[in-house]
C-alpha cells in the first residue's frame, strides 16, 4: 500500500535583482483563541481534500491550492502570472506536477503516512507584503457576519474595482458576496533572507522581536525548514531534487 500523504505544502523562494539574496515567503497565521499555532509564520500548507470524486487530493493539489488561497491570489508564481489577481493555482499545480520546482521533501512519519513541501521559486516582487496587507483590510469587510454592511461591501467594491482592473477577487461569492474564508487565513506574509531564518531556528522560533513584540515560527515548520535551508545549495546545482526525510514531527494540519 502507497503512504498516506495526510497534508502538502508550498515554500515560495526569490532572488533580490540586485545582490542575488534569497528570501522566503511566509504565511502568518491569523490570531485564533482555540489553535495553539496562532500568530506563528510558517510555508503554506494544509491538509490533504477529498474531491468531488470521493478521491484525495494529490499532493501537487494540495500544495497549490493552498499556496494560492493563503496568498489571497496576488502572488505571480510564474513570470508568465501577467495579471491579478490569479483566478486559478493551474499554473502552479502544472508546474508542480511536471517537477518543475527546486526540490520537494517527503517527511516519512511513519505508519504509513508522510507530509509532503515543494520549494518553488517566484519572481522576485518587494510589493508582495504591502499589497496582501491592504487586500486583507477590504476582504475582512465581506465576511458574513456584521461587518459585512451594505455599506461595507459597496466602499469593498469600489476598491476592489481599483486594485484589480475589473478584475473578480476569486474569494467573492457571486451569490451573496460574501468572502471565502480560506482566502483570509493568513493575517500577513512577507519576505524573510536566509540570515535571519537561521537566526530564528538557532533562537528557539523566534523570528520577529520588535518594540516588546515577539512572533515565532511555527514548531513543526522549524522542523522542516532546517531540512529545507541544509539541502537548498545541494538542491539549485540541479533541480528538480527528490528528498525523502524520515522523521516523526508534529502534524501541520489545523488544529481549530
Amino acid at each position: 500500500m502507497l503512504p498516506r500523504v495526510v497534508g502538502s505544502s508550498l515554500l515560495p523562494v526569490c532572488r533580490d535583482k540586485r545582490w542575488g539574496n534569497v528570501y522566503f515567503l511566509l504565511g502568518k497565521e491569523r490570531r485564533h483563541p482555540n489553535w495553539e499555532d496562532a500568530d506563528s509564520w510558517a510555508d503554506f500548507s494544509g491538509s490533504t481534500k477529498i474531491l468531488d470524486n470521493g478521491t484525495f487530493e494529490t499532493p501537487e493539489q494540495t500544495a497549490s491550492r493552498e499556496a494560492w488561497e493563503e496568498t489571497a491570489s496576488i502572488v505571480k508564481f510564474t513570470e508568465t502570472d501577467h495579471h491579478l489577481p490569479i483566478e486559478s493555482p493551474g499554473k502552479l499545480l502544472d508546474d508542480l506536477t511536471n517537477g518543475n520546482f527546486i526540490f520537494k521533501i517527503e517527511f516519512d512519519r511513519g505508519n504509513g503516512i508522510k507530509y509532503v513541501t515543494y520549494v518553488y521559486e517566484i519572481p522576485w516582487d518587494p510589493s508582495i507584503p504591502s499589497r496582501f496587507a491592504h487586500l486583507m483590510k477590504v476582504l475582512t469587510q465581506r465576511f458574513p457576519h456584521t461587518r459585512a454592511t451594505e455599506e461595507s461591501q459597496r466602499t469593498s467594491n469600489t476598491t476592489l474595482r481599483a486594485m484589480f482592473n475589473d478584475r473578480t477577487h476569486p474569494s467573492i461569492n457571486s451569490v451573496n458576496g460574501f468572502c471565502d474564508r480560506s482566502f483570509t487565513e493568513k493575517a500577513a506574509i512577507n519576505l524573510f533572507g536566509i540570515p535571519n531564518l537561521q537566526k530564528a531556528i538557532a533562537n528557539d522560533g523566534l523570528l520577529i522581536d520588535k518594540f516588546g513584540k515577539k512572533e515565532y515560527l511555527r514548531s513543526s515548520f522549524v522542523n522542516r525548514l532546517v531540512v529545507i535551508m541544509n539541502q537548498l545549495n545541494y538542491a539549485t546545482i540541479a533541480p528538480p531534487v527528490y528528498i525523502k526525510y524520515e522523521e516523526k514531527i508534529e502534524d501541520d494540519t489545523k488544529k481549530i
